[in-house]
Order: C-alpha cells, then sequence, then structure tokens
C-alpha cells in the first residue's frame, strides 16, 4: 500500500512539472514605438505565445497612426515599472494552476490607478479574469484577436488615451 501511494505521488509530480513546462510562457523582447516624450503613453505587457504575440501586433497596428508611446514588456518585467507616467497599461497574461501569473498580479495589487489598466486573460476555457478589474478572458484562439483588438482599442478611447475615430 505504501508503494503504491508513491507512485502516486510521484506520478503527480512528474505531471504537475509536465503541466508547467508545456503551459509556462516564454519571455518577450522589449520595444519601443514612437517617441518617448510624446505626452500619451500606452505600456504592453505580455509573455511569449502566438496568440498574445498577434494580438499585441495588431494593437500597435491599430495605433500606429496616433501620436502615442508605447512600450513593450514582457510581464515578469512588471515589477520594475512605474504605472505613473502611463496614460493606460494593458496586460496580457495567462493563468498558470488556476490563478493569475505571479507578476501581472503582483502590479495588479499594488496599483494605485486601476482605472488605467485593461487586462486581457488567456486561459484554457477563457472565462477566467480578476474580479474588480477592466478585463476580458480568452481562450488563445487566434479567431478570437480582432475581438480582443476591437476590446482594447474601446477601452483606450473610453479612457481617453486615444480619441474615437
Amino acid at each position: 500500500m505504501g508503494v503504491g501511494i508513491l507512485v502516486i505521488l510521484t506520478l503527480l509530480i512528474i505531471l504537475a512539472f509536465w503541466y508547467k513546462w508545456y503551459y509556462s510562457m516564454g519571455e518577450i523582447e522589449s520595444f519601443e514605438v514612437n517617441n518617448k516624450n510624446l505626452p500619451d503613453k500606452v505600456l504592453i505587457a505580455s509573455q511569449s505565445s502566438e496568440f498574445k504575440s498577434t494580438t499585441v501586433s495588431a494593437i500597435i497596428d491599430e495605433l500606429s497612426d496616433k501620436e502615442l508611446y508605447i512600450k513593450v514588456i514582457d510581464v515578469t518585467r512588471l515589477e520594475s515599472i512605474d504605472e505613473d507616467p502611463r496614460n493606460a497599461v494593458i496586460i496580457l497574461h495567462t493563468w498558470e494552476y488556476n490563478k493569475p501569473q505571479e507578476d501581472a498580479s503582483n502590479f495588479i495589487d499594488k496599483t494605485n490607478t486601476p482605472e488605467k489598466l485593461i487586462v486581457i486573460a488567456t486561459a484554457g476555457d477563457g472565462n477566467l479574469r480578476i474580479k474588480g478589474i477592466d478585463g476580458i478572458s480568452s481562450a488563445s484562439k487566434l479567431n478570437e484577436v480582432d475581438s480582443m483588438v476591437s476590446y482594447v482599442i474601446s477601452k483606450l478611447e473610453e479612457k481617453e488615451v486615444i480619441r474615437k475615430k
């Protein structure tokens, strides 16, 4: 009986490590778009996945004709960011072990201006999101990128970071 329990525990540990390895997100390279001296600023914090990268690129394409400084970073770099000079902070993160990505969650918890946040959370079934935060959830399906971008643009207009078309 003791050997059986040990085998089950070992399998569970192996499964947990496999799950973390298989579903973990890679880091993205930081980059900037436009002049950092522009008065309107947006920070985009994301993780590496096809869905998130496509969404970030599409958001930047939508904003490319605006007088707007955009900085893109990996979510693991959020702890070093001072949100105050930003007009909006867009966070794209995945749920890990049924909770938001730790760096994204910590940043959201410590923010003094939650009204600046726009959060896109990805989860297996697309229905998990942080309560009380302006956000939306998705299942990381590429056919949902356009609706995510429309959502972000409408929120940026609502927050008056960009002007309505």
